[in-house]
């Protein structure tokens, strides 16, 4: 089952996702798209599309070999992606 959740961001939009991009590259995931939308792509299998605004982030997981419950613990990952990039 799909879920969406959002991450507020500061900073330069084209930064953050470019930053995002060389992360999830080193762990074997991809993001493609630009600072306004895209997807991703992760080694495990989880699947997702990103929007943005000014100041946050929309994600929305489409897939994931991975239970309803876990869910909490993959926006926790996500969420901590994007602060060991500098990008919250």
């Amino acid at each position: 089952m799909a879920f969406t959740f959002t991450i507020e961001k500061s900073g330069d939009m084209e930064k953050t996702i470019e930053n995002l991009k060389e992360r999830a590259a080193k762990m074997g995931a991809t993001i493609s798209g630009d600072k306004i939308s895209g997807t991703i792509k992760s080694a495990e299998g989880i699947e997702g599309t990103y929007t943005t605004t000014p100041d946050h982030i929309e994600i929305t997981i489409t897939k994931s070999p991975y239970p309803e419950m876990y869910n909490d613990m993959i926006i926790g990952e996500v969420k901590n992606q994007f602060r060991l990039s500098g990008s919250q």
